[in-house]
């Protein structure tokens, strides 16, 4: 589908009926990144502004939204690189690997658990830890995944099978216990 623009003011009016849709998954995707609100913003920010920018040379709209999640990984990536900042996952994938609360000394215990974990994914290849946090925390399906990473779609399944087995094997000796199952 390729889309020719009449003039400056047209560009802008389809570059925001693409982004409306789609701004509050890449809030989500870099905020997940950079895992401060402020910052997220600033790279929102200047994701939007380079987006716009070399919006008319997109060849494929259909690809919007993969191109402008790249952009704004980039982003986000150059300015961890350039602030030193360190990437953690949300509370929500922390979720899927904690215990349920019931106890003040489980509320320690949890504290432990999320500290492991998020240590155990800063570990993680690149690679794996795009898929873990894309998948998870921005909850998109593989094969958008897939698109976004600009990689085979069995690639993305390989890698996001991976990565929870890795994860599994690093954390089980640690947190595994006989009586969550009974």
């Amino acid at each position: 589908m390729s889309v020719l623009f009449a003039s400056k003011k047209d560009t802008h009016v389809n570059f925001e009926s693409l982004l409306e849709p789609i701004y509050k998954s890449l809030y989500n995707y870099i905020y997940s990144i950079v895992r401060n609100n402020w910052i997220t913003e600033d790279v929102i920010q200047e994701t939007i502004y380079i987006s716009l920018k070399s919006f008319e040379y997109l060849r494929d709209i259909t690809k919007f939204k993969s191109w402008i999640f790249t952009i704004g990984k980039n982003e986000a990536i150059k300015y961890i690189k350039r602030y030193k900042t360190e990437i953690y996952p949300s509370d929500t994938m922390i979720e899927l690997f904690a215990v349920t609360i019931e106890e003040p000394i489980k509320v320690i215990l949890k504290e432990e658990e999320k500290e492991e974990i998020i240590n155990s994914i800063n570990s993680l290849k690149e690679m794996y830890k795009d898929v873990i946090i894309l998948r998870y925390y921005v909850e998109l399906p593989l094969e958008d995944i897939s698109i976004l990473l600009n990689k085979n779609y069995n690639t993305i399944r390989t890698l996001h099978k991976r990565a929870k087995l890795i994860l599994f094997q690093e954390l089980k000796d640690k947190y595994w216990r006989e009586d969550i199952f009974d």
